[in-house]
């Protein structure tokens, strides 16, 4: 387990040191209380994209934050052991440090363990950007920067149906990893709850545990049964499907989710650049636009470098947080911060625009975008913002 301070002195703005890192052992003293506690683990993402999320939070956190709040306001446990429970591990040590609140944990497997951690407690718990649906049902503590899983597969179901028409598809699921299983499992209940008006010839397949489709599916692929895929994987974790198409000589046209722009696509890069067929994703934040050019100005001045995705749903955490705080009354206390937080609900000067949370927990109501894989990234399309609402 690793903990950083935050808010330091340094000569510029900000400048992230991994010498300032402290080791601790798990029944090591205690740091303090902070009041904020952000937590991630690598089980799923890599720690440099990790990184990259923080980054983007403790920009925005600095920034924004009231100055009546110490340096010792945030405390951080990122664990980066490969460790399937490491999320859990990372939400305990934070609340046995006393935190009030806490934020971060990415991915829907992370959130799902942290969650089950702060719900205990209770306190307010915010994911940034994780999708599956169970967020949605834990209750008025839990909450996701991201959007509803019903709402992202619907909504890109609906892109598929406006590209694709009624042509067959083939959606790919994972069904040892929840986020991409609860992608299929939703865009089934949409399929059925249609009564056949959309996508009415889609079908499905799981892949095996080498992460490659079963002989008698990639044959049916090659033979032209389907016109395109919808992925329902991470970027990562499709490197071998992909590499088992390209094997084959099969090149579809590609749908993926969300995932794909804060996912190590660059792993997948030499693949995806020799396709000559499209590749679409959905996409929660687009490089560019208008509300996100503040924060790029000021990520491109503190770092020296292009703002990515997951520095930009680091940032938009970063910016709520802050503004939770700002609006506590008095003394920080865990009911006094989900106060502050529900009474204000809807978020701006977001990179994503503005963001509104339900009183009853859950997911941010927000837009979808579509990108398309041009060279090296991805670049958004002139239309296919998303209109479905939950």
């Amino acid at each position: 387990m690793k903990y950083r301070g935050v808010f330091q002195k340094r000569a510029s703005l900000v400048v992230y040191v991994f010498t300032s890192i402290v080791a601790l052992q798990v029944d090591a003293a205690p740091l303090g209380a902070p009041i904020i506690g952000y937590g991630s683990s690598d089980a799923v993402l890599p720690a440099k994209n990790q990184e990259l999320f923080y980054m983007g939070f403790e920009l925005a956190l600095r920034s924004t934050l009231d100055k009546r709040y110490g340096h010792d306001v945030l405390g951080i446990s990122q664990v980066s052991d490969g460790s399937q429970l490491g999320a859990v591990r990372a939400a305990k040590e934070l609340v046995a440090r006393g935190a009030k609140f806490l934020v971060g944990f990415p991915t829907s497997h992370e959130a799902l363990l942290a969650s089950e951690v702060t719900s205990k407690v209770p306190m307010l718990f915010i994911a940034s950007g994780a999708g599956h649906e169970k967020l949605g049902k834990m209750g008025n503590y839990v909450f996701s920067t991201g959007e509803s899983m019903d709402y992202s597969v619907g909504t890109t179901m609906d892109f598929i149906s406006s590209k694709f028409k009624n042509q067959k598809g083939l959606v790919v699921s994972n069904p040892r990893a929840i986020f991409s299983l609860n992608q299929a499992e939703t865009a089934r209940r949409i399929k059925e709850k249609s009564d056949g008006k959309l996508l009415p010839n889609l079908e499905f397949a799981d892949v095996d545990a080498q992460s490659r489709l079963s002989e008698d599916v990639i044959k049916r692929v090659k033979n032209g049964n389907f016109k395109y895929l919808f992925l329902t994987m991470y970027a990562d974790e499709s490197a071998h499907l992909l590499q088992q198409l390209e094997d084959r000589g099969i090149d579809l046209p590609i749908v993926s989710n969300t995932s794909w722009t804060t996912g190590d696509v660059m792993f997948l890069l030499r693949m995806l650049t020799k396709r000559k067929s499209e590749t679409f994703s959905a996409a929660l934040w687009v490089e560019g636009s208008p509300e996100s050019a503040p924060m790029e100005n000021l990520v491109k001045q503190t770092y020296g470098r292009k703002a990515t995705a997951e520095i930009a749903y680091g940032f938009d955490l970063g910016v709520i947080v802050a503004k939770t705080m700002n609006g506590v009354k008095g003394q920080s206390s865990a009911e006094k911060i989900q106060k502050s937080f529900l009474e204000q609900r809807c978020f701006t000067g977001l990179s994503s625009g503005k963001l509104c949370f339900h009183p009853e927990g859950g997911h941010a109501d927000r837009k979808i975008y579509f990108v398309k894989f041009q060279k090296d990234h991805f670049i958004p399309l002139k239309t296919g913002a998303g209109g479905r609402r939950e």
